[in-house]
């Protein structure tokens, strides 16, 4: 339709160049869009046409905008004056064909404002059609979804600080339990009786599981109360180093550790460190009795497909790290409830732990823009991938 508009326009511009009437292509041409046009002159501030839909939608005929010497001003709000005569500045400086981009509030003839969208189209010579895309619910609904993503970040901020502040004043009673209960067993052990040495071991093996809680907990907190920044960190000699750290369970268990060459990354290095040692830690936990454990650590740069898979940036390079253990495995319906705070699914008394181990694995890989998530079969094995981008 614009098109065929173009071919009568070049035969009225005369008339229009002369300061023709203002509603001339309204009694010739009636210009059909799903949304409100003007016709504009940049150069005079002149309304040449408006199509039913801007009649229809603001409420203003022709003699409205005659009142107005038929600038375009009157209609936006008064803030948005100085924009949008910078934008008609650069447009005319720069012989600008279309622009698109552009957000500005237009009011009604009752007086009531609205954010629009605006494209100019240039037609030719200072003549430009303004195309208006109504988005003021669109805006209102990024406001209110600011605000909830607000209150939910200062939500989280305030139970993470209550987290730290808990876990950490619940440190000193828990040493008081755990070095009486033991000043307990040494000077008057001999003489409880059997159910009383029994009563004195679960105490002191509660407090026990509730310092690790603790501890857990204070190092869930930190990962996102931690500042430190990225810097450019070897995988390869910060993995060797995790498994130094875990060379007596490493030795206890006869696990055998097999791993690739890793690569370079920007991160925080304690986190990864982290990361890592809770990986490992969770496949040596979780091996079969009968069988000698084999945690097979492999990593390979992502293809654009897989990128696209994982909905990622196609510009940034990602590597995919997995480790890959011969254990006891699980159903692949939990694999993402493994994530969550305190799931767990072995029982306690054969599997130790607090449930909290991959949850802070999960946070430190957000935290790193990353992606993890694991692959599992009962009796199989576990494998855990781990997505990482080069560069933050």
């Amino acid at each position: 339709m614009l098109e065929s508009f173009l071919s009568d326009f070049a035969f009225i511009k005369e008339t229009l160049d002369k300061g023709g009437n203002p509603d001339f292509l309204g009694k010739h041409f009636s210009f059909y869009s799903t949304e409100p046009v003007l016709f504009y002159n940049l150069e005079t501030d002149r309304i040449i046409y408006m199509n039913e839909r801007f009649e229809d939608e603001f409420q203003y005929t022709v003699e409205d905008l005659a009142k107005n010497n038929y600038s375009i001003f009157p209609l936006l709000h008064s803030d948005d004056h100085q924009p949008f005569r910078e934008k008609i500045l650069e447009c005319l400086k720069n012989n600008d064909g279309n622009v698109s981009g552009c957000e500005y509030r237009l009011q009604s003839k009752q007086g009531k404002h609205n954010f629009y969208r605006v494209k100019l189209r240039k037609l030719y010579g200072s003549y430009y059609s303004v195309h208006l895309e109504n988005i003021s619910q669109l805006k209102e609904h990024d406001r209110l979804l600011e605000q909830k993503i607000e209150e939910l970040n200062k939500s989280n901020q305030e139970l993470e600080e209550f987290a730290y502040v808990a876990s950490h004043d619940m440190q000193e009673p828990l040493r008081k339990i755990s070095t009486f209960g033991q000043r307990l067993k040494t000077q008057f052990g001999n003489v409880l009786n059997e159910d009383g040495s029994m009563y004195l071991s679960r105490m002191m093996n509660a407090s026990e599981n509730m310092r690790n809680l603790i501890d857990n907990l204070l190092e869930f907190s930190r990962v996102s109360r931690n500042k430190q920044a990225f810097e450019k960190v070897d995988l390869s000699e910060l993995l060797k180093a995790t498994i130094d750290d875990l060379d007596l369970k490493i030795d206890e268990t006869g696990a055998v550790v097999e791993v690739d060459e890793l690569p370079a990354i920007e991160a925080i290095p304690s986190q990864m460190r982290q990361l890592f040692f809770n990986l490992l830690h969770n496949a040596i936990k979780f091996r079969k009795k009968d069988t000698s454990l084999v945690i097979r650590i492999t990593q390979h740069v992502l293809s654009t497909q897989e990128k696209s898979n994982y909905q990622l940036p196609r510009a940034q390079e990602y590597f995919l790290i997995k480790i890959a253990d011969n254990g006891i495995g699980f159903e692949q319906q939990y694999a993402e409830r493994i994530f969550q705070l305190f799931q767990r699914l072995e029982g306690k008394s054969e599997y130790p732990g607090t449930g909290i181990g991959l949850s802070i694995c999960r946070k430190i890989v957000v935290n790193h823009k990353g992606l993890i998530f694991a692959e599992s079969e009962p009796g199989k094995g576990t494998a855990f991938s781990v997505i990482l981008p080069k560069e933050q």
